[in-house]
């Protein structure tokens, strides 16, 4: 359960990366790692699954994000959803060096 809700508010993240989306990235991330009794090491490998799951595209929720490369192009949207991958990056970093 928890693994869906932190690739929601990624997702969120990734279409706008502000505000409370950065916020809520943050709180999922925090229940993740703590549902997660391995530690940061178990939050890790959670972390890179959904990192490959956006790039693909093909599961819930990231598949809705075709529509946006669909609309706005590749290279835009593409430079896009890295800025909001870096965001998400930042967010959870302390969660995978604890």
């Amino acid at each position: 359960m928890q693994q869906e809700v932190l690739a929601y508010a990624l997702a969120a993240v990734l279409v706008r990366p502000f505000g409370r989306n950065l916020s809520t990235l943050a709180q999922s991330a925090a229940e993740a790692a703590t549902a997660e009794n391995g530690g940061s090491r178990r939050f890790g490998v959670l972390w890179r699954e959904l990192e490959e799951q956006v790039l693909l595209m093909e599961r819930e929720p990231f598949r809705d994000l075709n529509f946006l490369v669909e609309q706005c192009g590749y290279e835009e949207s593409r430079a896009h959803l890295e800025k909001g991958l870096r965001a998400a990056r930042q967010i959870v970093q302390g969660f995978l060096l604890r």
